[in-house]
């Protein structure tokens, strides 16, 4: 990757201050750099798009092996053990920061909140999200032999 677009993809300040998974056709945060959005708040929408209109935004960018199955396509938006999700570098792209913020309304318990989070960098956000006891997905691949059968 060159340096150019690696600082564009990877170094650029426009990344969401948390991470978030798909479950159900619903965006859950799983960790965040900004005390605004927390673990398990719901992602109602981001730059007011809709929750249920991002994965339709974002599947037709994502790899794809043929199969008749999003399931893959969807995981690729997560935060995974490639410790980088799609959403960290397609998102910016489509749906960059205004004025170095993004809007999001989230769910919490039953109460609808709005938030403008700043943009921040993937390293800051990792390390931020560290630094309050959260480890990112290990990138590591684990071989062992079990049985002499291996597994990883």
């Amino acid at each position: 990757m060159t340096s150019t677009l690696r600082a564009t993809l990877m170094d650029a300040v426009d990344k969401l201050p948390f991470w978030m998974v798909s479950a159900e056709n619903r965006w859950l945060a799983i960790a965040s750099a900004d005390n605004a959005a927390q673990m398990g708040d719901e992602i109602i929408s981001l730059n007011g798009v809709p929750a249920a209109e991002i994965r339709a935004k974002m599947l037709p960018y994502q790899r794809a092996d043929g199969m008749s199955s999003d399931a893959k396509r969807i995981l690729q938006l997560h935060r995974d053990r490639n410790a980088l999700g799609m959403m960290d570098i397609m998102w910016p792209l489509l749906f960059a920061p205004q004025n170095g913020r993004y809007t999001v309304q989230l769910k919490r318990s039953s109460a609808i909140l709005n938030a403008q989070l700043a943009a921040t960098t993937i390293g800051i956000r990792d390390a931020a999200i560290a630094a309050q006891g959260t480890k990112p997905p290990s990138t590591a691949r684990a071989f062992k032999i079990e049985n002499n059968i291996g597994v990883i």
